[in-house]
């Protein structure tokens, strides 16, 4: 189960002091609430003088850093051990311990009796520092007849410096709709702000995957690419890294629906009762999915296509002809989709016969759509049937009227023989 926002996690990280003081190798943080350091692993993040330990912070949340010094200070000065009163021998007494630390600065809260640990409680973004500067080891009395009392070893050697990282990215996308603008499925050619915390850390941005390109540093922008799949996203930060994963979406869907105000004309009519059938819808509304992404950047338009005929009557119909390419708007119809910027106007479906004798015929295209983000190469992402059909009475069933039907993804309008 995944931690909730109000979690506590705790993070321990060994300095290891062995003769000088040194810093051991830390890991990174578990996936669930607690952080496992193994001192054995290799370092998360080393650069020269400095180690750096990252603490994940944008799920919320807080987290526990311990801090826990170790080791062993310099061997016991000649001066400083156990004297022999008859000759000039020396001895070094037992060490009595525990050994002392002191940590500077004290970014946490070190035991009052300087035992090897502190903590620090941490649930904002920042850079927290911590360094063991001494270590002293105490030793028992010399027994006698040695002599020496109140006998210590002060380490000579401060340790390299620890710095905790407790960072975050944030991401929202530019496009206000749809509501939830930190999502990770995006469309193409759609961007996202990336903003890194703390801002006094400048990450190099990285993409992997189905690519995409990022501009700026702790406040960055993420452009999609021009195609679909799956995109990493990484963060690189003083030896350490963080990754966000986004889905690109291509669109996929053509719905079409007749304008409240549409001028639908159907010949014949009581003007011209003997006109052949024809039908002229001005215009479709056009709308593409799906809904859960955003496509302001990205441009449609319907490709040719030959016209394929079953029957004769429409036989020697024309292809369809290519269409400009049209931008999608940021206007979401809830079930429909983003609407096509086309104006008052709209997708002109019509179908014109040359008259009677009318016979049964079905005239199709098929018409390829495609899709561009920033003059990228058109990539086709559907087909829309476009039909067109003809019925007639036959013999033994004359007299009779003809129908013509057009149909077009949710357009559908008939005119009969008067």
């Amino acid at each position: 189960m995944k931690p909730n926002k109000t979690r506590q996690k705790t993070s321990r990280i060994l300095l290891a002091l062995i003769g000088a003081l040194v810093i051991s190798s830390v890991t990174a943080e578990a996936a669930a609430g607690q952080i496992n350091i193994d001192c054995d692993a290799p370092q998360q993040g080393d650069q020269g003088a400095t180690k750096y330990y990252g603490v994940d912070l944008t799920d919320g949340g807080s987290v526990t850093v311990t801090v826990t010094a170790s080791g062993s200070v310099d061997a016991l000065d000649d001066a400083k051990k156990c004297t022999c009163p008859y000759n000039t021998n020396k001895e070094a007494p037992a060490p009595k311990p525990p050994l002392e630390y002191t940590f500077d600065p004290k970014d946490g809260n070190q035991a009052t009796n300087n035992g090897p640990t502190v903590t620090k409680a941490i649930s904002a973004t920042g850079i927290f520092n911590f360094k063991a500067t001494k270590i002293k080891e105490n030793y028992e009395n010399c027994s006698s007849p040695w002599v020496g009392t109140n006998i210590f070893q002060e380490n000579k050697t401060e340790s390299k410096n620890l710095q905790v990282i407790a960072y975050k990215i944030e991401t929202l996308t530019q496009a206000t709709v749809p509501a939830d603008r930190k999502r990770k499925k995006i469309g193409v050619g759609e961007k996202v702000d990336l903003t890194f915390s703390p801002s006094s850390v400048t990450p190099t941005w990285s993409v992997t995957g189905a690519g995409g390109s990022v501009s700026g540093g702790a406040n960055a922008t993420y452009t999609a690419p021009a195609t679909g799949g799956k995109a990493t996203v990484k963060a690189s930060f003083n030896g350490l890294s963080k990754s966000i994963e986004f889905e690109i979406v291509e669109p996929k869907t053509v719905s079409m629906v007749t304008q409240t105000n549409a001028i639908i004309l159907k010949m014949p009519d009581v003007l011209f009762p003997n006109s052949p059938l024809k039908i002229d819808i001005r215009y479709a509304d056009i709308y593409i999915g799906p809904e859960d992404v955003n496509f302001k950047d990205v441009a449609v338009n319907e490709g040719t296509c030959p016209a394929v005929i079953t029957g004769t009557y429409f036989l020697g119909a024309p292809s369809h002809p290519a269409g400009g390419p049209v931008l999608i708007t940021e206007t979401l119809v809830p079930g429909k989709g983003w609407k096509v910027n086309c104006g008052t106007a709209g997708d002109n479906i019509m179908c014109q016969t040359r008259g009677p004798v009318y016979t049964p015929s079905v005239w199709t295209w098929n018409i390829p759509w495609f899709y561009t983000v920033s003059g990228s190469q058109p990539k086709q992402f559907t087909t829309v049937p476009q039909v067109m059909s003809l019925t007639a009475p036959q013999p033994p069933l004359l007299p009779g009227k003809a129908t013509l039907t057009v149909q077009k993804v949710g357009v559908n309008e008939s005119v009969s023989e008067r």
